[in-house]
């Protein structure tokens, strides 16, 4: 039991001793301004909405682009019309990030482009920081597999240790997807494209008119009804007082004469 607890004890002051290791550099990298490689990090995304009569063609011509520029599709959606016409598109161009200026300047050339919204996030810090933690990590680990080297670990020491190297490991693997997924996000920008078909002249009207119009008609024609019925009940209303004041003239003077 007392080894067990010395056992315990060690592993505690060595993940200790690692965390006040990596606070002690991560003061270092982490100063306003810069990064352990003296450079920002950043991630850029840039969304344009497309009308075109041709989305099939535009998908295929843009994504034909982007694999020639060394890009990739991350993901495409389509969405139909009852008649079977494609009508809507979503796609993302994941281009290398030097080249994401050219094809959007490709794009803005030769289609047309009705919104057009860029993004940039720094992940400097991010990055950094998580990179700071793998090191940790891997240190910790490689100290974990030097006391399991210890012949005289009973069996449940060893449990011990090799619970912690599994758990270690783990978070490694988590890591290392993260910084796998920051350094794509960084060497690939996104281009998301959302592609219209422009509406007809009566495609558009109809509904327009239906929800629009109509409503907005009635409201008018309402509205003007209700004031004039206001305004023939105050004319009448003027003209009761008035012949009221006329009578009660009226009758004055005739008793004025009597």
């Amino acid at each position: 039991m007392k080894k067990y607890f010395n056992l315990t004890f060690i592993i505690l002051a060595l993940i200790l001793c690692i965390s006040l290791a990596a606070c002690a550099d991560g003061g270092d990298s982490t100063e306003p301004g810069g990064s352990a490689q003296g450079e920002r990090m950043a991630v850029h995304t840039v969304e344009l909405e497309i009308d075109t009569d041709e989305i099939a063609d535009c998908l295929s011509e843009l994504t034909d682009k982007n694999l020639a520029l060394g890009g990739f599709v991350e993901n495409v959606s389509r969405d139909y019309d009852s008649d079977g016409e494609m009508r809507y598109a979503s796609i993302v161009l994941r281009v290398p990030t030097e080249k994401k200026d050219e094809l959007v300047a490709y794009i803005e050339d030769n289609y047309e482009v009705s919104d057009k919204y860029e993004f940039s996030s720094d992940v400097t810090k991010r990055y950094n920081t998580t990179i700071e933690r793998k090191g940790m990590l891997e240190e910790k680990r490689a100290e974990l597999e030097k006391l399991l080297d210890d012949v005289e670990l009973s069996a449940n020491d060893k449990i011990t240790i090799i619970n912690e190297i599994t758990a270690v490991k783990s978070e490694l693997a988590e890591i290392e997807r993260n910084v796998g997924e920051c350094e794509e996000d960084m060497r690939y920008s996104a281009v998301k494209l959302n592609i219209y078909q422009p509406v007809g002249f009566w495609e558009g009207f109809i509904p327009l008119f239906i929800f629009v119009i109509l409503p907005l008609g009635a409201a008018i024609i309402s509205i003007w009804r209700a004031t004039v019925k206001r305004n023939r009940a105050v004319r009448a209303r003027r003209e009761q007082e008035a012949k009221a004041a006329e009578a009660a003239r009226m009758a004055e003077n005739n008793s004025q004469m009597h």
